[in-house]
């Protein structure tokens, strides 16, 4: 694992050194080598928030083990980190960030979409760490410029087969996308009300499902709206309350969310 460091230090002399965690192989390696070279180089994991066993370690103070971890970044999905590699970090690393699911998303499509690169999860969490660097510096009244930061992108193995469930998670990251629960009355021409009364012209429908027909004079429906713009949430609210409409607005802290999306 030191290679990757060693490789590093072919090419420039690295300020900030960032990379996944998993089993906490890959940081050791790079923060033994690196911290040998050069005492004052910041070593910085990032660990998804639902499997965060290095975060929660430090946090702790000895090497813990997570009961339950969300697989998600399934190459950075690890219940314990190593006891050799847990003592390693807990002296050499600096720091620790953890990111959502949805931010990790938003990361991966940008990748793809500015810059070509296609990187699975795991690959994509170091990136989402200059932020929280950022903002780390920026409390301590420092800045990055002039920093010579490496972002280690280690993994590319993804399944074009997930692209579906990480479009919907970026929709998530940016408030683009949202879901609610109406009631429909039985009559023609209810749908075409709801579109034109409620919402705006760049909004879409991209899910619309009856849960449950209550009798022969209503259903509830599950609505799902993209908008192009997330500060239009807050117009289509209105419109709703203003035209009568009877509904709720599943947020994804909810148990029903889970049920139905």
């Amino acid at each position: 694992q030191a290679t990757v460091a060693y490789e590093i230090y072919q090419d420039l002399e690295p300020d900030i050194i960032i990379c996944c965690v998993g089993g906490g192989g890959l940081i050791s390696g790079i923060s033994k080598y690196a911290k040998t070279i050069n005492e004052n180089v910041e070593i910085y994991g990032v660990e998804s928030i639902g499997a965060a066993s290095l975060y929660n370690s430090l946090k702790q103070g000895f090497n813990v083990k997570l009961n339950n971890i969300d697989t998600f970044v399934d190459g950075a999905s690890v219940a314990q980190i190593g006891d050799l590699n847990f003592n390693i970090c807990r002296k050499l690393v600096d720091g620790v960030f953890t990111v959502s699911n949805e931010r990790l998303c938003h990361e991966l499509i940008y990748c793809y979409q500015n810059d070509g690169i296609i990187l699975e999860p795991a690959g994509a969490l170091s990136l989402c760490g200059l932020e929280q660097i950022d903002r780390l510096y920026k409390s301590k009244n420092k800045f990055l410029k002039n920093k010579n930061i490496v972002c280690i992108l280690s993994g590319g193995n993804n399944d074009i087969s997930r692209y579906g469930e990480i479009m919907e998670l970026n929709l998530k990251f940016l408030n683009l996308k949202h879901y609610f629960i109406m009631e429909f009355n039985q009559k023609p021409g209810e749908l075409k009300r709801f579109i034109a009364d409620v919402l705006g012209p760049n909004d879409d429908i991209v899910r619309f499902e009856y849960i449950k027909k209550t009798n022969k004079q209503y259903g509830n429906v599950l609505v799902g709206i993209e908008l192009s713009n997330k500060n239009d949430l807050f117009k289509i609210i209105e419109n709703l309350e203003k035209h009568k409409f009877k509904f709720k607005k599943i947020e994804e802290n909810e148990l029903i969310y889970d049920l139905l999306i």
